[in-house]
């Protein structure tokens, strides 16, 4: 006999957002609002997970006064580790089938986000979906970035494109090279006359940026020796600022530590990553676009999501791909190229 109470039907998916202390009042915010002003597509729970408040407690705190405006569910934890620490005690704790992760910076871009990651994601082909992927490899990238601050720190000639490209991380370790003010073009001209006028043959590389390039591959011989097992390019990863899954998946996928920074790289794009641990159970790894559709790996560069086009079909943003819109022109073409190309022109790696 019915009791004529209804039953309380739990929802599939779980979305988990990460509200860090350390970050600040402005991204939960920002992600509140956003999460108000988009329609979402599908039932589901919000989750937030409190990380690293005072006395691991949000109460009376502003971030908790911003996430009251909506309905949800609280868990609460220290500081210690990482996003995908918290990731990990979300999908251990919580019941659901699917869990949709979104890190302290996302923001949501579009009407039907959270329905539009989870058709794809229930499809019996695809293992995971997220809102951004790329094909970068974090040791190639890692090398180039490290190699044009050694090049500055060292004293190599003002290079108007290195200063563009690099600009940002030469002014915390070499900022004296970045104040050099560089010639004139009449000035170039002259030097250009004088090398042409009395030098049969110039060559292409001086002894002493040589001997610095030489120089740098043994300091990177042992600094890059905890990049070095990571995948060279191509290297498609779903990226961890926002992606779906089913929940035994992921919990399956993690790995049995995550200790330090390279740990957690190791699974957003190692060799070991999560995508390459779902691909090989024979499942897609689906980047999902604003409008909708799902792109596979060969297609990201061509999604108009992160680092491709204007990235106007981006479904959820953060702050990396809110920094490459900032970024300058030369800047922006450096991390199209490895993102989607690899270490093609050996000027992008200022060789």
């Amino acid at each position: 006999m019915s009791s004529g109470v209804a039953a309380v039907v739990q929802p599939q998916i779980a979305v988990i957002y990460l509200a860090r202390f350390a970050e600040g009042v402005a991204p939960v915010r920002n992600f509140i609002d956003s999460y108000r002003h988009h329609s979402i597509g599908a039932d589901h729970d919000l989750v937030i997970v409190w990380k690293g408040f005072p006395n691991d407690d949000p109460s009376g705190s502003p971030q908790e006064a911003i996430c009251s405006q909506v309905e949800h569910r609280s868990i609460k934890m220290t500081d210690e580790g990482f996003d995908i620490t918290a990731y990990k005690l979300a999908a251990e704790t919580l019941p659901h089938e699917y869990v949709c992760f979104l890190n302290t910076f996302s923001e949501i871009e579009s009407d039907g986000w959270l329905g539009k990651l989870h058709i794809h994601a229930s499809r019996d082909d695809v293992g995971i979906v997220g809102a951004t992927g790329s094909l970068e490899s974090v040791r190639e990238s890692m090398k180039g970035m490290s190699k044009a601050v050694w090049l500055c720190s060292q004293g190599i000639p003002y290079d108007p494109l290195i200063a563009a490209q690099w600009g940002h991380e030469i002014a915390k370790h070499a900022p004296n090279w970045l104040a050099q003010q560089p010639p004139s073009l009449y000035t170039r001209a002259r030097r250009f006359a004088k090398r042409f006028l009395t030098q049969k043959l110039v060559a292409p590389k001086s002894s002493r940026r040589k001997e610095i390039e030489d120089g740098f591959e043994v300091v990177w011989a042992e600094y890059g020796a905890k990049y070095a097992g990571f995948p060279s390019f191509p290297n498609p990863h779903i990226r961890s600022n926002a992606f779906m899954l089913r929940r035994p998946l992921f919990l399956d996928a993690l790995p049995p530590t995550l200790v330090t920074k390279e740990d957690c790289f190791e699974f957003e794009s190692g060799h070991t990553s999560m995508t390459n641990s779902i691909v090989r159970r024979g499942l897609y790894a689906v980047v999902v676009g604003a409008d909708g559709k799902a792109y596979r790996s060969s297609e990201w560069s061509g999604s108009k999501t992160f680092r491709s086009g204007g990235q106007e079909n981006i479904l959820v943003s953060d702050n990396q791909t809110r920094g490459f819109e900032a970024m300058s022109l030369a800047r922006r073409k450096l991390y199209e190229q490895w993102t989607w190309h690899g270490v093609e022109n050996p000027r992008n790696l200022v060789l």
